[in-house]
């Protein structure tokens, strides 16, 4: 792929249907950069009912790898996934610091998967990582002296692909809730201005309708997200990832 285009395929994933399409072309826009597999993780805060679990993933790197990754349970002392929680400067594998045997054990698996070369590539829905936190691991069978070069000459290109695919679940994840919890795009509008701090009768003038009807509209809301209050509906909203 030329420069163009491969710009071209990473706007094109928010068309992405599902998962696995969404994964297809990840692959396919990683091997054009230089790289051979990936691994896009996002990770929601805890404590808040989710359509699905906290932890997403799209995979483009071996199964037997991931396999193992997730039989030791190495997602919970993840220095990759540490990194990405505290920062949003790309970074070389080899200059993330393993503390522990199991650390060193993962990276050291990984290289043996065509992980040899990694660079991470962090996103966050906002400054302090405190909803969303993204990371894209982008790696390549060739040694470091080799390898590391070429990820690095294209973490801009990496780093647009990682923040498109958070764009991508955000999306993906809202619509699932909608349709899980029956919510409406009026009732996100609803919870939005909710959100910026409007009053009943302040959003019944942008919709043309009274106080009390905004009140049972969003008693419906609070019912609907099984929450007492509007405050709890928005937090409720914003982690399932209905609001922006």
């Amino acid at each position: 792929m030329e420069r163009r285009e491969v710009m071209d395929a990473i706007n094109r994933i928010q068309y992405c249907e599902t998962k696995a399409e969404a994964a297809q072309l990840t692959k396919k826009i990683v091997r054009a950069l230089g790289a051979e597999n990936f691994m896009y993780t996002l990770m929601q805060p805890p404590g808040v009912k989710n359509p699905e679990p906290s932890f997403h993933f799209l995979i483009g790197c071996d199964a037997e790898f991931c396999r193992v990754y997730a039989e030791r349970m190495w997602l919970l002392n993840d220095p990759f996934l540490n990194y990405a929680y505290k920062n949003t400067r790309p970074q070389l594998n080899t200059m993330i610091t393993k503390y522990t045997l199991g650390q060193v054990e993962m990276a050291e698996l990984g290289a043996q998967y065509g992980l040899k070369s990694g660079l991470v590539i962090p996103t966050h829905t906002n400054m302090d990582a405190g909803q969303c936190t993204g990371l894209l691991y982008v790696g390549s069978s060739l040694e470091r002296e080799i390898g590391e070069p070429l990820l690095l000459a294209k973490r801009a290109q990496f780093a647009g692909l990682a923040l498109e695919l958070l764009w991508w679940w955000g999306a993906y994840l809202k619509r699932l809730a909608m349709e899980i919890y029956q919510i409406t795009e009026e009732e996100v509008f609803l919870l939005q201005r909710a959100k910026e701090g409007k009053i009943a009768g302040e959003i019944g003038v942008l919709i043309k309708k009274s106080a009390n009807s905004v009140y049972r509209r969003l008693d419906k809301i609070k019912a609907k997200l099984e929450v007492k209050n509007i405050g709890l509906a928005v937090q409720e909203a914003q982690a399932l990832g209905l609001l922006d």
